[in-house]
């Protein structure tokens, strides 16, 4: 689907570079009389639609990366080596269960 998607884009970027070619040849002032006025419509309504286009998949791709980035930082570091390195620093440190009671800090002083 995205092939046949580039291909059409192809394909409709000859015939609109054959009309730019047309009407360089011409003078401004020709131009601008020259087209239509549901030409230019045409073209005002294509090129943000075109904007439109690339802003979501500009989003898009901002957010995957995000998600992405969000994955590593919350499942990135899970082993089994974790919860024996919390249990052998709660095993060394001697009646660690007192430091949770501290209700001031002049004990510290």
């Amino acid at each position: 689907m995205l092939l046949a998607a580039i291909l059409k884009r192809k394909n409709s970027r000859h015939e609109g570079y054959q009309s730019l070619e047309e009407a360089k040849n011409k003078s401004s002032k020709q131009r601008l009389w020259t087209m239509k006025l549901s030409e230019v419509e045409e073209m005002r309504k294509s090129q943000a639609r075109k904007q439109n286009v690339s802003r979501f998949f500009m989003e898009l791709f901002v957010y995957l990366i995000f998600v992405f980035l969000l994955m590593v930082v919350s499942y990135g570091n899970r082993n089994d080596h974790r919860y024996l390195m919390t249990k052998s620093i709660l095993d060394g440190l001697p009646q660690f269960n007192k430091v949770s009671k501290v209700c001031n800090t002049d004990v510290f002083d």
